[in-house]
C-alpha cells in the first residue's frame, strides 16, 4: 500500500531529477517527459508543471528563446509552448502571473534631442510660453507619447523603459529601426505637437 510518505518521497525524487539537469532546456524536457509518462494528477502534477514553467521562463529570459524556439526544443506546438510559459493547462485561458524584466531604452534626450518633455515644450514655445497652459501641455504631451509607444514600453520620468528580453517584445517589427531596435524617435515625431499645443493656448488665437 502506498502511503503519503511514499508519495512525498517519489515527488521529491522526481523534482530532484528535473532540478538536476544541466540546462533550462533539459529541465523543461525532463519535466515534460515525466508528466507525459506518469499522466499524474494532484500535487505532483502541480509541482512538475511549475518546475517546467520555471525552466521555460528561464529559456526565454536568459536565452532570449521565443515561443517557437521553446516549441522546437520540446517537440510541441508553439501555442502549447506559450501556454506553458503562461502557466496554463491545455484548453485553459487563465495565466499564471509573472513579472516582465525591464531595461532602459534610452533617455528622452537620446530620442527627442531635449532633456525631457518639459524642456521640449519650453524650447518649442520659446518666448510665447506665457500664452500657454504649460503644465497642461506637458502632461498631454507625455500622454500622447505614451499612446504612440507599444504595449510594455513607457516614458518614466526622462527615460524610456521596456522589456529586457526579446521574448517579451511582441510589437510589430515594422516599429523597429534598421538595427532592430524600437524606433522611439520616429514614434515621438508622430505626435502632432502644435495641434496639441493649440488646445492649451490661453490667448484663444
Amino acid at each position: 500500500m502506498t502511503t503519503n510518505t511514499d508519495i512525498k518521497q517519489i515527488t521529491d525524487q522526481l523534482l530532484a531529477l528535473v532540478a538536476g539537469q544541466d540546462s533550462a532546456i533539459e529541465r523543461a524536457r525532463t519535466a515534460t517527459e515525466v508528466l507525459e509518462a506518469l499522466g499524474t494528477k494532484g500535487e505532483l502534477q502541480a509541482a512538475l508543471t511549475a518546475a517546467r514553467q520555471d525552466a521555460v521562463l528561464e529559456m526565454r529570459d536568459k536565452d532570449n528563446a521565443s515561443h517557437g524556439d521553446v516549441a522546437k526544443a520540446l517537440g510541441i506546438s508553439r501555442s502549447r509552448a506559450q501556454q506553458i510559459a503562461e502557466g496554463r493547462s491545455k484548453g485553459t485561458t487563465k495565466p499564471r502571473t509573472r513579472s516582465v524584466t525591464t531595461t532602459s531604452y534610452g533617455s528622452f534626450y537620446n530620442h527627442a534631442k531635449a532633456l525631457n518633455p518639459e524642456s521640449y515644450v519650453a524650447d518649442a514655445l520659446t518666448e510665447y510660453g506665457d500664452d500657454y497652459d504649460v503644465d497642461g501641455l506637458v502632461a498631454a504631451f507625455r500622454e500622447a507619447i505614451d499612446a504612440q509607444l507599444p504595449d510594455g514600453v513607457v516614458l518614466a520620468g526622462d527615460e524610456f523603459l521596456g522589456p529586457a528580453y526579446a521574448a517579451d517584445r511582441d510589437w510589430d517589427p515594422a516599429l523597429n529601426d534598421e538595427d532592430g531596435h524600437l524606433d522611439i524617435a520616429t514614434l515621438v515625431e508622430k505626435v502632432d505637437f502644435w495641434a496639441l499645443a493649440a488646445k492649451f493656448d490661453k490667448t484663444g488665437a
